[in-house]
């Protein structure tokens, strides 16, 4: 699942990142007898090398995540399931305290209040 998540999206900012180069840039090397392994070289990873880390910045997210959904929706025991569905007598109280802790962090639900 988190290889689902993060492959694409990086293989198209790469992709975008080789599209980026100008194209009077390589057409200058070219007039000067440059190959197409230098156009590649001196041209293409210098402007993808920003798309790259951009997309790496953006998956490494979206990475863990992933693996958080891949293991809660698949795993019989480990992290995510042991903290989002512990023993039934137990979720209603976890469940409660969630709640009352959210409200009562936003004051809608103070102890002052009438």
């Amino acid at each position: 699942m988190t290889v689902l998540i993060t492959f694409f999206p990086i293989t198209i900012t790469v992709y975008d990142g080789l599209q980026s180069a100008r194209v009077e840039m390589m057409e200058l090397l070219l007039t000067y007898g440059a190959t197409k392994r230098d156009i590649f070289c001196k041209i293409k990873v210098p402007c993808t090398l920003p798309y790259f880390f951009s997309a790496i910045k953006m998956a490494i997210p979206m990475s863990i995540i992933g693996a958080a959904i891949g293991e809660w929706l698949g795993a019989q025991s480990g992290l995510v399931p042991s903290c989002c569905c512990p023993p039934w007598p137990w979720r209603r109280w976890r469940w409660w305290r969630c709640w009352r802790r959210r409200s009562s962090a936003g004051g809608a639900n103070s102890k002052n209040e009438t």
